[in-house]
């Protein structure tokens, strides 16, 4: 990230990367995790830098308007998992009512359509304005995330490289 966050933040060490949900990794898992590089967060990668806040925002869940989300589930430069880390924030500050949160089957970053963001901001207006809370997608259940549907609810066009949504899904 360079000229954002000149040091590490994350730390990996302790963490196992799983694509299944049953209770012992595969030898797929293990072998994955196995092979991945181990990093230690340098704790002053992210100070409060002078006459400005930091370098990344600390994320509280301190939401009180309508909030709505939209990642690609093939973003690696920001991974799905930052979704899941600001659904618990939020809840965990009693604010889960203002947080709807969609995923999209796209490859990159920001990858989306016209009409997936045209939607979104329709969703977003129409909520701020009638109070009705559009849909979202469930983002933290393991095996609702792990099924090979997944996205599909909200992604409005097939990507190369990317599998089609079933008939009958969007």
């Amino acid at each position: 990230m360079n000229g954002i966050l000149a040091r590490n933040l994350y730390d990996n060490r302790t963490v196992t990367y799983r694509w299944t949900t049953g209770p012992v990794p595969t030898p797929a898992e293990v072998s994955f995790n196995a092979a991945l590089p181990r990093v230690a967060a340098d704790q002053g990668a992210n100070p409060r830098l002078p006459g400005s806040v930091r370098w990344l925002p600390v994320v509280e869940g301190r939401v009180k308007v309508p909030v709505l989300t939209m990642h690609t589930l093939g973003d690696f430069y920001v991974p799905f998992k930052h979704e899941q880390n600001y659904r618990r924030a939020v809840e965990g500050q009693g604010n889960g009512r203002w947080l709807a949160q969609r995923a999209v089957r796209a490859p990159g970053h920001c990858d989306f359509v016209k009409a997936e963001l045209a939607e979104g901001f329709r969703d977003l207006m129409a909520w701020e304005q009638t109070g009705q809370k559009p849909a979202g997608d469930d983002v933290l259940t393991p095996s609702v995330v792990a099924d090979p549907t997944y996205g599909c609810t909200f992604t409005r066009e097939t990507r190369p490289g990317v599998a089609a949504c079933p008939a009958g899904k969007p």
